[in-house]
């Protein structure tokens, strides 16, 4: 069983979101990086340079555009981390789908629904209209189209 190094308790009751699918994914995102960076290439199996930073930069992709921003109620940071981690899945590779689950997987099956939850009502919405654009935010607020 692995260790888990923190523990977040969700929306309510213990449940997970989105909110706390990418909290998972950032932090072992940033761990994952760290720790390819701080081995030297082709030790210990490692493989090479190249390897590497393709590793790091699809890490790095993929964290990158998740919302970081503390502001709003729980209903509207929940609502920023479904559309950004739909957005993310949608966009990115088989090896970056494969990354994203095997991380939320290591961290438990509410994990695992909380990303199938997010996927399944991203594929509900109407065709060219995001969430967020249906509620009125403006990609502005998130630091795009600036």
């Amino acid at each position: 069983m692995k260790r888990r190094l923190f523990r977040f308790s969700g929306g309510a009751a213990g449940s997970v979101d989105a909110t706390d699918a990418v909290a998972v994914l950032v932090v072992s995102g940033l761990l994952e990086i760290r720790t390819l960076a701080k081995h030297a290439p082709a030790e210990n199996g490692l493989p090479d340079q190249e390897t590497l930073v393709a590793r790091v930069l699809m890490i790095a992709e993929i964290c990158h555009g998740f919302p970081a921003s503390p502001d709003g109620s729980r209903k509207i940071r929940e609502r920023r981390a479904a559309h950004a981690l739909a957005w993310r899945y949608s966009c990115s590779d088989a090896e970056a789908r494969h990354w994203i689950r095997d991380r939320l997987r290591d961290r438990g099956q509410e994990y695992e629904r909380a990303l199938e939850a997010v996927l399944k009502a991203d594929s509900l919405r109407p065709s060219g209209q995001s969430a967020l654009a249906r509620e009125g935010v403006s990609g502005r607020r998130w630091g795009r189209g600036q």
